[in-house]
């Protein structure tokens, strides 16, 4: 997921948070549900290196028109703001069709594809559909599936995600 795009980032994450971990040795750690993967990793990261820190997921802060808050969008001008809130709706496309009975990520995929590339300004980066857990790829939608994406506005990579739960 990240990784393809930012192959070295997760090395570089990990190494900084626990050589942060072992100067300050925390008793909790708070990480935000916005950067899912980076969540993931650094709690699987204290599991392993069975640090005694309880890892606590906070979830992502969105302003009124759904856009998750970040400090990369400081690199946006304001009038841009409102136009990037499209990454949020297209994963919130998904979510809909996923509640109608779709359940084949090709298709999820191609729904978000197909509602970003109605602004010029915007690239994807990857969208997935995976195991909340392990972050592996799945072919249909199950219960406890991570769906996220990145895209870049203009020059502005923006990420965001959901976990997708059965109502049933």
């Amino acid at each position: 997921l990240e990784g393809k795009s930012r192959p070295h980032f997760f090395y570089g994450v990990t190494r900084v948070v626990s050589k942060l971990f072992n100067i300050i040795n925390p008793t909790h750690a708070f990480f935000g549900e916005k950067d899912a993967q980076q969540s993931r990793i650094i709690k699987k990261m204290i599991y392993d290196l069975k640090l005694s820190i309880n890892f606590i997921s906070c979830p992502t802060v969105r302003d009124s028109n759904g856009l998750a808050l970040s400090s990369r969008n400081n690199y946006l001008p304001i009038e841009d703001l409102k136009n990037a809130s499209l990454l949020y709706k297209s994963l919130m496309l998904i979510s809909t069709a996923i509640s109608r009975g779709e359940k084949k990520t090709k298709t999820l995929k191609s729904l978000f594809e197909d509602s970003i590339y109605t602004n010029d300004d915007m690239k994807i980066d990857y969208i997935s559909i995976a195991c909340n857990n392990t972050l592996k790829e799945l072919k249909t939608v199950r219960p406890n599936s991570l769906i996220s994406a990145a895209i870049f506005f203009k020059k502005v990579r923006l990420i965001d995600n959901f976990v997708y739960q059965s109502s049933t």
